[in-house]
């Protein structure tokens, strides 16, 4: 199945079809709350951005999301996920989800791709791309979608260690 993405940030309605996917795709003690996710859909609404199926029998089910923000850290800091600074020169991806009937189909190595690719034609600024994930992800969706795996990250989300990548543009 191929996948398009497109801003949702700016969509109320399509936030909170993405906070059902978060809850369903991340443990309790990682998913984002639903005003986390819509605080950074009103300060970044053009870096949420949700896939849908593309072609012309596609429906507008809502089938991953991507949500980031700006910073002028070089690094992924806890304080990174709660502030946006829009002329901050690394982009951070906080969430990459996809509903879990579609898991294992491709979707969110199309929706990075793509993701990175916009970035990558506009980076108005952005000189990196970072993130965090759990080493098996790290190691395998996030280095196929062209990340580089730094190390271990500092950041306490949950209760397993999460590892950091990046895109230098």
């Amino acid at each position: 199945m191929k996948v398009q993405i497109k801003e949702i940030g700016a969509d109320e309605a399509a936030v909170e079809e993405a906070f059902k996917l978060e809850v369903d795709g991340y443990p309790a003690d990682e998913a984002a709350t639903l005003e986390t996710l819509q605080l950074r859909a009103r300060i970044a609404p053009s870096l949420f951005v949700g896939a849908c199926e593309e072609g012309p029998s596609s429906t507008a089910e809502l089938l991953g999301f991507i949500c980031a923000t700006r910073v002028s850290d070089d690094t992924l800091t806890h304080d990174s996920f709660t502030k946006h600074e829009a002329g901050g020169a690394s982009l951070c991806i906080h969430s990459v989800c996809v509903k879990k009937s579609h898991w294992r189909q491709g979707i969110a190595l199309q929706m990075l791709q793509q993701f990175v690719a916009s970035v990558r034609a506009d980076p108005q600024g952005v000189k990196a791309m970072l993130l965090i994930a759990h080493e098996w992800l790290a190691t395998s969706l996030y280095k196929q979608a062209g990340f580089t795996l730094v190390g271990e990250s500092p950041v306490v989300h949950g209760s397993l260690k999460w590892f950091e990548c990046r895109i230098d543009l």
